[in-house]
């Protein structure tokens, strides 16, 4: 999951830039930051590329308090390693399955 995690949302933030949604934020000091994931799938750009549901469904799994937030317990050193078991590991997968689904249009003339 560790090693996973980073990943996916490596892939969204190529998707962002993809669609043409900014992956950096001005900072107040001067420089840029990295948005962050949850930011990102709060897009309307992504939302329309991966659907609302599925945002929903990655928020909920990886950045909201709410929620299983996994990316923010594993990437923080956060979670515990009961967090790191079968079930987790599983949903962490469906979303790179999910992700897999994503195809480029290209136009055919």
């Amino acid at each position: 999951m560790h090693i996973l995690i980073p990943q996916i949302e490596a892939i969204i933030r190529n998707l962002s830039e993809k669609v043409g949604i900014p992956i950096l934020k001005p900072s107040r000091i001067g420089g840029f930051f990295y948005r962050t994931l949850d930011e990102l799938l709060r897009e309307e750009g992504i939302k329309k590329t991966l659907g609302e549901d599925m945002c929903l469904y990655f928020r909920i799994l990886l950045t909201d308090p709410r929620g299983w937030n996994l990316r923010n317990e594993v990437c923080h050193g956060i979670s515990g390693p009961e967090r790191v078991n079968q079930i987790s590991a599983d949903r962490i997968f469906h979303v790179l399955l999910c992700l897999a689904l994503v195809k480029e249009k290209r136009d055919e003339k």
